[in-house]
């Protein structure tokens, strides 16, 4: 666990897209699952004007598709695709080690689902020294109370859930930050 944990993100931060593939998004729940597929939108577009990377992970593609259309067009200008097959994305060699290279001091970890994948990456990351921060509202998992489970067991390890537009605004930290306008615009 880090020794300091901020309630901010820190540069140098990224932006982590957890297996949200065709067959998984199929198996939420509908409305949630339209919703955190907007959140995430929202935050690959910020990010991407703030200059925080993002990597994309799938879980065995071959056997539950590949990151829904709606997401991947934001893949080849802003991100890095790693798959797996461990349910944290640490247990890829390709991405610890890309986020090791990357020296990073903060994660941002959405996707699905959240009891599974989403929560063994944060503590993963937590172990790494990195600062992890979930926007609650930018994960699902098929059963509600397996989500706010995980959030509250997370929160209560020192991760940071927050919303998607609080994390935005505290990486921005000033409406005289330069995007403060565009960002907000997405977020409306």
């Amino acid at each position: 666990m880090p020794e300091k944990i901020s309630m901010y993100p820190q540069k140098p931060s990224a932006l982590i897209i957890v297996d949200m593939q065709e067959r998984l998004v199929a198996a939420m729940q509908k409305d949630e699952i339209s919703a955190t597929i907007k959140k995430c939108e929202i935050l690959l577009s910020s990010c991407a004007i703030l200059g925080v990377p993002a990597i994309f992970t799938e879980q065995y593609p071959k056997g539950l598709g590949c990151t829904v259309p709606e997401l991947k067009k934001y893949l080849p200008s802003s991100g890095l695709l790693c798959e797996k097959s461990a349910f944290s994305c640490f247990g890829s060699q390709e991405f610890a080690g890309k986020i090791r290279e990357m020296k990073l001091s903060s994660i941002i970890i959405t996707g699905i689902e959240t009891h599974v994948c989403v929560q063994q990456t944060a503590f993963d990351a937590l172990s790494e020294g990195l600062s992890v921060f979930i926007p609650y509202d930018a994960v699902s998992s098929r059963k509600d109370n397996d989500k706010q489970c995980a959030l509250r067991l997370m929160s209560s390890a020192g991760i940071t859930v927050t919303g998607a537009e609080s994390l935005l605004f505290s990486l921005l930290k000033d409406s005289a930050h330069p995007h403060f306008r565009e960002i907000s615009k997405l977020l409306k």
